[in-house]
């Protein structure tokens, strides 16, 4: 989705950051839930390893107000998923529809959930990560396809195998402590790369690099 890093106007405190990582991490799953997502912790998973990248990592995850991809001196996007240029304007019709500005968290979560069920815009990106496994595989496979399909990093398929490791450790800390990783974080180490994992069109891993 972004170009390049976002970067968040503050840094949180440590309590700050998990708060809002548990307050996405519950919303999502709930919302998800609701939808009728069968593995809504896998999936939520798999998001949140692409949040905590988007919005520029430790120490700065989760800030609604991130901004980024700068033209010019301005910044181009913004909020949580670094949505861009058009879809930042979107995000801020939609949370000034509610009487808000666009940095609101709970917006956020809302408009995410939008995006993937009512614009149209993202049906693959719904079907393929939202159908995974209930377990720490599943949730590396949710985090890599929102990487691939949703979010569209610079050199995105190695950016989609370290999110999708970042979602393996929030696995292990909010579902099931005793899964053990599957991957390094590290593409050219991933033992997903001897299992032959096919990406979006079909290709093996070892296609791209």
């Amino acid at each position: 989705l972004c170009l390049g890093l976002l970067l968040p106007c503050i840094a949180l405190s440590e309590d700050t950051q998990k708060t809002r990582e548990r307050y996405i991490f519950d919303r999502l799953t709930e919302d998800l839930q609701a939808r009728g997502v069968q593995h809504p912790e896998a999936v939520v998973c798999g998001i949140l390893g692409n949040i905590y990248y988007e919005t520029g990592a430790s120490p700065f995850n989760y800030n609604p107000a991130t901004v980024g991809d700068y033209s010019g001196g301005v910044a181009t996007s913004g909020g949580i998923c670094g949505w861009h240029t058009s879809r930042w304007d979107a995000l801020k019709d939609f949370c000034a529809a509610r009487g808000h500005n666009w940095d609101n968290l709970e917006d956020q979560c809302d408009f995410l959930v939008w995006e993937l069920y009512e614009s149209g815009d993202y049906n693959d990106t719904r079907g393929r990560p939202l159908q995974v496994d209930n377990d720490i595989h599943g949730a590396w496979y949710a985090a890599y396809m929102f990487c691939y399909w949703f979010e569209g990093p610079a050199d995105r398929i190695r950016s989609a195998v370290t999110r999708g490791h970042k979602a393996e450790e929030f696995w292990r800390e909010y579902v099931n402590s005793s899964d053990v990783p599957v991957t390094t974080g590290e593409p050219e180490k991933s033992t997903l790369r001897a299992e032959g994992i096919t990406h979006p069109d079909n290709r093996k891993y070892t296609d791209y690099i």
